[in-house]
């Protein structure tokens, strides 16, 4: 039933103890002095250890103490004579005693009473170790979790670094922390990852992304607030100066030629990146100043090729006067609108009021957007009308259904329809 270890120096006793143990079915191991069994206890378990007080060498309260030191988890019963009760007692507070056995035993049959409520009293122990461990683990389990649930709430699980709202709270946080400092938010955006998605698929696209982040993630280091914007786009929040830039993107071009990226074909690639980057100097200490000016130069920093193409202005300008006439815009504000449609031909009218409109319109009305994540009518309604009438003049086709697909997820709905009817309005005057 039970491993017991009887420590008794006294031969005879310790036989009719040892006897009358194995009859009740009990393993027993015997010594006869304290270190011989603190010699047992270094190499076997025992449920019971059942000890005299005085013994030879080493006696029972001293192997208390060591099986204490070592933090033994065997139940104690102890032996000690009429005359020795306070040894009992104090044996007590010093080891983990179950019980006590007065010398001589005037019945033996008492023996298995005290042996059996001492391993009752180890088991529930043990019973309630376990129960600790168990509950122990289930909170280090939630504990983990928990840490896990916070980790993704702010991190991209595509890219592994900062989400688009954690990045924004690194921000806040260092134009609040560093009021005195210069802070310099930096946009990096991948060239070409339409490209890689077309070509080798959006599982290759994903890996570019990951292949970029922890390549700017070696370049600035990991104290360096950093994050996975949007799409194809990071944007580090910097509070080293301006003059700084320059060096940073130099090394990160460096780390990306050292460790250039592997394509699937067998080949490798040096990834293209453009830049804009916006300061608190220049644009003042406003986070979302900061973002949309940022973006508005990584627009600026575009290759010509993929600025709108000159037939397509003349339309956009059209379109856009000829909304705003409709919604009744002031002559101000219809103005601000005609230098933004006719961005980046006519830069040099990019007054604040047009780079405000410029910077908002890749906005989206279901909140997906950039810079902001702005939606609905958080979005300003020039930007709301410029991106409508930009999603039109950008179609292949004239066919309303492609627009109408656009409203309510991309495109301000009511603008849209409003676009819709005016355009549909030069077509009913000439079937009528």
């Amino acid at each position: 039933m039970a491993d017991i270890l009887l420590v008794e120096d006294d031969d005879t006793l310790r036989l009719l103890l040892a006897r009358q143990l194995t009859r009740g079915g009990h393993s027993v191991v015997e010594c006869a002095d304290g270190l011989s069994a603190l010699t047992q206890l270094g190499y076997h378990s025992f449920d019971l250890v059942l000890t005299d007080m005085k013994m030879p060498r080493l006696d029972g309260m001293g192997l208390l103490e060591q099986a204490r030191e070592r933090g033994l988890d065997a139940e104690f019963v102890v032996l000690t004579g009429h005359g020795s009760l306070e040894a009992a007692v104090e044996a007590f507070k010093v080891g983990n005693v179950a019980d006590y056995l007065l010398k001589p035993l005037d019945d033996i049959r008492l023996l298995n009473v005290v042996v059996e409520r001492a391993l009752e009293r180890q088991s529930l122990r043990s019973d309630n170790s376990r129960l600790v461990a168990e509950l122990q683990h289930q909170l280090d389990e939630q504990e983990a979790a928990h840490r896990q649930l916070a980790r993704s709430a702010e991190e991209d699980p595509l890219t592994g670094v900062s989400n688009r709202r954690s990045l924004q709270q690194a921000l806040n946080y260092a134009l609040m922390a560093h009021s005195t400092v210069p802070i310099t938010v930096v946009l990096v955006d991948i060239l070409d990852l339409a490209e890689y998605n077309t070509r080798y698929g959006h599982r290759f696209g994903d890996h570019v992304l990951r292949h970029v982040a922890q390549s700017l993630r070696r370049t600035v280091g990991p104290e360096v607030p950093l994050g996975h914007l949007f799409a194809d786009t990071f944007a580090l929040v910097l509070t080293s100066p301006v003059a700084g830039v320059p060096a940073l993107l130099d090394r990160l071009h460096t780390d990306l030629r050292t460790a250039p990226l592997a394509l699937p074909d067998g080949g490798t690639a040096l990834v293209g990146l453009r830049v804009g980057q916006a300061d608190t100097t220049r644009v003042g200490r406003e986070s979302a100043r900061l973002l949309a000016a940022a973006h508005l130069a990584l627009y600026q920093g575009r290759p010509r090729s993929q600025a709108p193409t000159e037939p397509s202005l003349p339309l956009r300008s059209h379109y856009t006067l000829a909304l705003a006439a409709r919604l009744g815009l002031s002559p101000e504000l219809s103005a601000t609108l005609q230098s933004a449609a006719l961005y980046p031909e006519q830069s040099a009218s990019l007054t604040e009021p047009v780079l405000q409109v410029l910077a908002h319109r890749h906005e989206r009305w279901d909140g997906k957007g950039t810079p902001l994540g702005l939606r609905e009518i958080e979005i300003p309604l020039a930007s709301r009308l410029l991106a409508v009438v930009e999603a039109f003049c950008g179609l292949q086709d004239t066919d309303p259904t492609t627009l109408r697909r656009l409203a309510g997820t991309q495109l301000d709905p009511e603008l849209t329809h409003q676009l819709l009817e005016l355009v549909a309005e030069p077509a009913q005057r000439r079937a009528a």
